[in-house]
């Protein structure tokens, strides 16, 4: 009894060392498990926030180009349209002097029409001064011829009667 009390203590002490290295390999197997899946967790989450960090430098980088972008087209649209303001103002500068070369010019024609027409009337006054002259000239050429003629003519008719008069006073 003694034996087989101790055999069965014997088998108990043994069943629990087997109960306690069972325990001890379902922790180690359990804890082989949880390592493995804290590292594939680990590893998985790693990966996610590398993809997403990966993901923001790439939109990063995109945002840093279009804003690049953008800046070039701002600073194309900003020249283009400086240029155009620019060519507008000259523009304007140029029909300015034009306008101003015109209200010259105009003034300048406003001037010679005036002379021209100053200088006709002059030319025109002078043509009829020198025609009036001359006809008063032949006027006075006439009346006097006429009044030679007359005086000839009456002189003539004098002598004529006078002699006729003689005639009969005689």
């Amino acid at each position: 009894m003694l034996v087989m009390q101790e055999e069965q203590l014997a088998m108990e002490n043994e069943s629990i060392v087997q109960v306690k290295e069972q325990k001890v390999q379902a922790e180690a197997v359990k804890s082989i498990r949880n390592k493995h899946y804290t590292k594939t967790f680990k590893n998985f989450m790693l990966r996610k926030i590398g993809v997403a960090f990966g993901r923001w430098r790439d939109r990063v980088v995109e945002m840093n180009i279009i804003k690049a972008k953008n800046e070039n087209v701002f600073t194309k649209t900003r020249k283009r349209m400086l240029r155009e303001l620019f060519d507008m103002y000259l523009d304007f500068l140029k029909r300015s002097r034009q306008h101003d070369k015109n209200l010259n010019s105009a003034d300048y024609f406003v001037e010679t029409l005036r002379i021209r027409k100053l200088r006709t009337h002059y030319n025109a006054i002078c043509v009829y001064t020198s025609n009036h002259t001359r006809a008063k000239r032949y006027c006075r050429k006439l009346l006097t011829r006429i009044d030679h003629w007359q005086k000839k003519s009456t002189i003539k008719t004098w002598k004529e009667n006078a002699a006729i008069k003689l005639i009969y006073d005689l």
